[in-house]
């Protein structure tokens, strides 16, 4: 499998974005990004778990719990972000 060299045109368009705020607005967008980056790979994560007979899959079913630590971690980052 190909090992990227830099980033997609999604992950520069998400960088060029938060490059222009700082502060609040920054954390804001950030806690909010990582949720939405965090559902997406446990969603990618679960279909690589189901899969049989894969050796992917045993990786992919031990790190599930991780990620959703992870990602109710970034919620509750949220939350914390929008008061």
């Amino acid at each position: 499998m190909p090992v990227p060299v830099e980033p997609n045109k999604k992950q520069k368009a998400v960088y060029a974005k938060m490059a222009k705020t700082n502060g609040a607005a920054f954390d804001k967008a950030f806690a909010r990004h990582m949720v939405v980056d965090h559902k997406e790979g446990i969603a990618e994560y679960t279909k690589a778990a189901s899969l049989k007979n894969e050796p992917a899959a045993s990786y992919a079913s031990s790190t599930l719990p991780t990620l959703h630590k992870h990602l109710e971690t970034a919620q509750t980052l949220v939350k914390v972000t929008q008061r």
